[in-house]
């Protein structure tokens, strides 16, 4: 079965939250948004709306680009 697009955004998401020892709830937490909502958005059901989107990139440090959200954010960056 092939990866869909829409996944990209959550897979490289929970690869970066691995990577540094994180969890979903940190990430929430910071976000300031309902813990069950970031857990929908790692799970691929939902994608976060485009600032929350833009917020993780940043906080990744640009390893979790917003475009792989599939939503669309307002950065300028390309």
């Amino acid at each position: 079965m092939q990866k869909q697009e829409s996944d990209d955004g959550a897979t490289a998401c929970r690869a970066w939250l691995q990577a540094e020892g994180r969890k979903s709830l940190w990430l929430a937490g910071v976000l300031g948004v309902d813990p069950t909502l970031v857990s929908h958005w790692l799970a691929g059901r939902r994608q976060p709306p485009p600032a929350a989107a833009e917020a993780i990139e940043g906080l990744s440090n640009g390893l979790v680009r917003g475009a792989a959200w599939n939503c669309e954010t307002t950065s300028t960056e390309q």
